[in-house]
């Protein structure tokens, strides 16, 4: 039974599990001829953004949070403004494939955000 790094022992079912997560980075950045956007990349672009709109919101007289998002079948970037959430997805795990799909690129991704913060802003109402 192979090991961890810590010493702990795998069964078959974590050895499969654990073999999924180490080719998430290569099906993270691959799929067919688009580039999926990858965890430190959302990550970066979240904070990007904070760092740019937060002033601006607070100006505004409005919360801002900004963050990346991970569930078990989808990622992207998340925004609560004055407690309403919602969320951006750059990926999607498909069940058949066993891959994951891309619906927004990072450039897209970064053009909706900002076209949801700037609505945001001009909105009176919140």
């Amino acid at each position: 039974m192979p090991a961890l790094a810590g010493g702990l022992a795998l069964g078959p079912r974590n050895q499969a599990i654990a073999g999924r997560l180490q080719d998430e980075a290569t099906s993270m950045t691959e799929a067919g001829h688009s580039v999926i956007p990858t965890r430190d990349q959302l990550e970066m672009l979240s904070v990007r953004l904070m760092h740019e709109y937060d002033p601006r919101f607070d100006a505004a007289n409005k919360d801002l949070s900004i963050g990346r998002v991970r569930s078990l079948i989808s990622r992207g970037i998340g925004l609560e403004i004055n407690g309403d959430w919602h969320s951006f997805k750059a990926a999607r795990w498909s069940f058949v494939t066993q891959r994951w799909v891309l619906l927004n690129g990072l450039t897209e991704l970064e053009a909706a955000l900002r076209n949801y913060l700037e609505t945001k802003l001009l909105d009176p109402t919140g």
